[in-house]
């Protein structure tokens, strides 16, 4: 079951097309992109690409890190095989 889409990505830095040097913020429980992305004023980040996808319903998944991976699926291999996709 794939409950997350990455049509919902904000990009910033350099174009991917002129660095070789690529990161990836992903933001956190109820957090948004453009939050995480924001981090970037504070990391000597010049010379890379930006991307900063958005999760569904701003969450990951849907419960606490701290309970057994098997409670949040299908929503942790769904993001964490879009990341991976992508």
């Amino acid at each position: 079951m794939n409950v997350h889409v990455m049509k919902n990505t904000i990009a910033a830095g350099k174009e991917l097309n002129t660095t070789s040097k690529v990161l990836i913020l992903l933001h956190g429980r109820g957090s948004s992109a453009e939050n995480i992305l924001s981090l970037s004023s504070h990391l000597e980040v010049r010379e890379f690409s930006l991307l900063a996808p958005q999760a569904t319903n701003n969450t990951w998944y849907p419960y606490s890190f701290l309970v057994p991976p098997s409670q949040n699926e299908p929503w942790l291999s769904s993001a964490l095989g879009q990341v991976m996709h992508w």
